[in-house]
């Protein structure tokens, strides 16, 4: 696994990914936010996806350079905790 420090900012960003959940997501936005660095979210996030709590899609297009431009959507498998905060 990894050395987390600071459980609350991962709390923070798991609620947050919570309330955007079919957008695209923005590491940079998301680092800013918390105070954190881009590659630590972007640890996060990887890290959310092995222990199978979020699961990121990759946008697809015909033109590769597209593609690679557009950010990722993620996604949450924990639905009841989706509609604890939708209501």
């Amino acid at each position: 696994m990894t050395a987390i420090r600071r459980i609350s900012d991962l709390e923070t960003l798991f609620s947050l990914l919570i309330q955007s959940i079919g957008s695209p997501t923005s590491i940079t936005t998301l680092a800013k936010y918390l105070n954190v660095s881009y590659n630590t979210v972007q640890s996060w996030l990887s890290l959310f996806d092995r222990l199978y709590l979020t699961l990121t899609l990759t946008p697809w297009h015909r033109r590769i350079t597209r593609a690679i431009h557009k950010e990722r959507k993620t996604y949450i498998w924990d639905v009841p905790r989706i509609m604890y905060y939708c209501l």
